[in-house]
């Protein structure tokens, strides 16, 4: 007797399944610190890891990394394109893996993925030529619109890099990858690879229990806002250390890749120590101007404009402010995939926070009160 079918008429879009994932593998960690200390991320500076670490990272890397870099990757802007390349890998993660997979890969085809993902706004065509090294190609695609405000010296710089033969940029991203790890990853690699395990495991529950990707990222990064745009198909989620308390939201194919930061407690391996959220927290509310910018937004959401204009401040340390607030998950900032600019970026405050921290407090002064019967 043949199995009798529920009755069901499925007109529903694939198109519409999402799969989520964790990728928590120190290689982005690398490459992340290459974006930042070789001039890719323009706030380093503001990263929890401080200027004076990517500082010393920079200045333990031979005088020949560093030019090897600017030759094959311009003020760094590779680094961050090579975290999709490193994602669709079809081995493990770790750089063990990655580095000889990257050896085996045909140059040329590597070196058209990569200026797809750089210029994925651009012409595809344009693209594919100016990927072959057609120097006209080239010249046309750096002289769009969308580059207009690269200073001359940085256009000059990437036209001389995609001029190279394609075997040459992947030689040097390898290399540089390589050197970079001996010379000054090295001694964190260990210690970030542990943390980053423990913080899978934290980000696998926030994925389990989410109800829907914007909720999920939102958690994740700690505050973020953000719609997935139409046609994803896959949202990795990436842990990393270097990039704390900062996330980084970057496309790669049909997938949307979301660096975000490792949980402070999966940083610290002493149990009797404050929880860091707790830490945050406290230095967050320490200040009397995050205070009043709290009450603010207890009145309603703010743009960073209306926010400077209630502070009579410069712009510039209002955000400062609005990045401890959201660090210690006090503060929502909402943006959408259409609309990037920072300018009407709003920030609300995340009531529902509030009181879980107000009880977790309660649990960390009095660990053995839920013990306790009435």
């Amino acid at each position: 007797m043949s199995a009798v079918k529920a009755p069901l008429h499925d007109l529903s879009s694939r198109a519409r399944h999402l799969q989520i994932s964790v990728d928590a593998a120190v290689t982005y960690d690398l490459l992340l610190v290459l974006w930042a200390a070789l001039g890719g991320d323009d706030k380093a500076a503001e990263h929890a890891l401080g200027a004076t670490w990517f500082d010393d990272f920079r200045s333990a890397l031979s005088e020949q990394t560093k030019a090897l870099s600017d030759r094959v990757s311009p003020h760094g802007v590779l680094w961050a394109v090579m975290l999709g390349v490193i994602e669709a890998a079809p081995v493990g993660h770790d750089l063990n893996h990655v580095i000889p997979w990257l050896e085996t890969q045909d140059p040329k085809e590597m070196r058209t993925r990569l200026m797809s993902a750089q210029f994925s706004d651009f012409d595809p065509d344009l693209v594919a030529a100016a990927a072959e090294g057609d120097a006209s190609a080239v010249d046309e695609l750096l002289s769009q619109p969308q580059m207009a405000h690269k200073e001359p010296s940085h256009t000059e710089a990437l036209r001389s890099a995609f001029l190279l033969p394609s075997d040459e940029v992947m030689t040097g991203i390898i290399e540089v990858m390589k050197r970079a790890r001996r010379e000054a990853f090295q001694p964190y690699e260990a210690d970030w690879t542990a943390a980053l395990a423990r913080d899978a495991i934290e980000k696998r529950m926030a994925v389990a229990n989410a109800a829907n990707p914007r909720e999920l990222i939102e958690t994740v990064s700690n505050g973020i806002s953000y719609d997935v745009p139409p046609g994803v198909r896959r949202v990795v989620i990436i842990p990393s250390i270097a990039l704390r308390p900062w996330t980084l939201i970057t496309d790669s194919g049909d997938g949307l890749l979301v660096c975000c930061p490792v949980s402070e407690d999966s940083l610290i391996a002493d149990p009797d120590a404050p929880p860091a959220w707790l830490v945050a927290t406290y230095r967050a509310l320490g200040d009397e101007k995050r205070l009043r910018l709290l009450r603010r937004l207890a009145e309603r959401p703010a743009t960073l404009a209306e926010l400077t204009e209630f502070m009579g401040m410069a712009k510039s340390t209002v955000f400062h402010h609005m990045g401890v607030l959201r660090a210690a998950g006090l503060v929502r900032v909402t943006l959408s995939s259409q609309d990037r600019d920072k300018e009407n970026t709003t920030y609300s405050l995340r009531f529902d926070s509030i009181p879980d921290r107000a009880a977790l407090i309660d649990l960390y002064l009095n660990p053995t009160a839920k013990e306790i019967k009435p």
